[in-house]
């Protein structure tokens, strides 16, 4: 029978409302033991936990039971304002609780810290003994104190040595199966006609390109979610503003879409600085009333500078600004770029977005980005379906699903005295002996 541990926390209800359980005993029966060249495909064996390894690993992780928003939630937590450190106090208070459950359960577990410091002691006694002793940085280290913890700091090598545990195919799957070899020349072939099926119904959508201008990287992961809602509907693809000819790509777009921070105190991000000196120009040029927004040809410049003619006619263009309004030019060149833009012919699908740092910057991203995709499709009249349409908005609100077909989550609504359990195993009458 397995031992299941109830996870409680000594004060923190958010956590017990869920009423988490977890194995008592780890149990490994999956790899393969190979002793001088033999292979032992069945050949299990158990241990003990790490705390981290259940709170952090099993809980939390995205492709196990993905539970950290829900937890998040449930401790009232601000899970769309990355800069609270919310998930470090839903992992921390997570490591706590089954600590605690499992020290009250009388189970043998260990914490990280000490995980770590026993770690660098059978290390020591392997160089003593062996000369060495391989490891895997990333298995050693603990998913949870960082630096912290003593193993962190310590180089490993790893490399083989036998008699040891090594991964291997599941075997439920492999057996009994013959494996049908396809030659390199079929599978070209098959690679080639859906490239072209692709290829073809990729041509036929409207073009979008996002844009984005970033110092620390946080607009370009807005950017990026923002591409991937397009690309249910359009013909998506992400650029840095930096890139070369880059108001060619404006050009050839039917919807502009520009994701972009501010630097300082309102100033463009480093990487936006020769996009923006090339804004206020063609700013300068209309208020000149110049007929013509491209380059004069008297002057010499390169061909990433090339602006072409009518480069923002029948754009449809929308604009993100990220910041902090612990500055006063809050969002300032977001907010520039939008009304540039706006100011030189483009169609503005949406007012400005503003993400403030100090607020749900995340939240307010995608409240923006759900409005500019829905007025895009309205405008460029894109025929889809409903369906279609609420598949693609959705996706906004859902958080990276892990795989269920390599786990099961199952409520216990009654559970089996020892007795009956052990009775209905062995087709026996069991009682207890006092």
């Amino acid at each position: 029978l397995v031992k299941r541990v109830p996870i409680r926390h000594p004060t923190n209800e958010g956590i017990n409302s869920l009423n988490l359980e977890w194995f008592g005993l780890p149990f490994v029966a999956g790899m393969m033991l190979e002793v001088g060249g033999v292979q032992f495909p069945a050949a299990p064996f158990s241990g003990w936990y790490t705390g981290a390894e259940i709170a952090t690993r099993d809980f939390l992780d995205i492709q196990r039971y993905n539970l950290l928003e829900t937890i998040g939630t449930k401790m009232g937590l601000d899970i769309d304002n990355n800069s609270n450190l919310w998930k470090d106090k839903v992992s921390l208070e997570l490591n706590i609780a089954v600590l605690q459950s499992y020290q009250l359960a009388g189970v043998s577990i260990v914490d990280h810290y000490t995980q770590s410091d026993q770690f660098l002691d059978h290390m020591k006694s392997e160089y003593q003994t062996r000369g060495g002793c391989p490891a895997d940085w990333v298995w050693i280290v603990p998913p949870q104190g960082g630096s912290l913890v003593s193993s962190y700091h310590q180089e490993m090598v790893n490399y083989h040595l036998s008699p040891a545990y090594e991964y291997q195919d599941n075997l439920w799957r492999k057996h009994g199966r013959t494996n049908t070899k396809k030659s390199l020349k079929a599978v070209s072939w098959m690679l080639l006609f859906w490239n072209s099926i692709y290829k073809k119904l990729l041509s036929k959508r409207q073009k979008v390109s996002v844009f984005y201008a970033t110092e620390t990287g946080t607009s370009k992961k807005f950017a990026t979610s923002a591409s991937q809602l397009f690309q249910t509907t359009f013909d998506s693809k992400i650029y840095p503003i930096n890139t070369p000819n880059v108001f060619s790509l404006i050009k050839e777009s039917k919807v502009a879409i520009f994701v972009t921070s501010t630097f300082g105190n309102g100033e463009p991000p480093t990487m936006a600085a020769g996009f923006d000196n090339k804004l206020t120009e063609l700013m300068g040029q209309m208020k000149e009333e110049s007929c013509d927004l491209s380059l004069t040809p008297n002057k010499n410049y390169s061909t990433e500078d090339f602006v072409p003619e009518d480069w923002i006619k029948n754009l449809h263009f929308g604009v993100f600004a990220l910041g902090s309004t612990a500055y006063p030019n809050f969002a300032a060149f977001g907010k520039y770029l939008d009304s540039s833009l706006y100011t030189l012919g483009g169609d503005r699908l949406v007012p400005v977005g503003l993400g403030d740092e100090l607020g749900n910057q995340e939240g307010a991203f995608k409240v923006w980005v759900k409005q500019t995709f829905l007025t895009a499709c309205e405008d460029l009249n894109i025929q889809t379906t409903n369906l279609k349409m609420a598949e693609a908005i959705n996706m906004m609100n859902k958080a990276p699903v892990a795989d269920t077909s390599f786990y099961r989550w199952r409520i216990m609504e009654r559970k089996i005295e020892l007795n009956d359990a052990l009775g209905k195993t062995h087709n026996a009458d069991m009682k207890t002996m006092t």
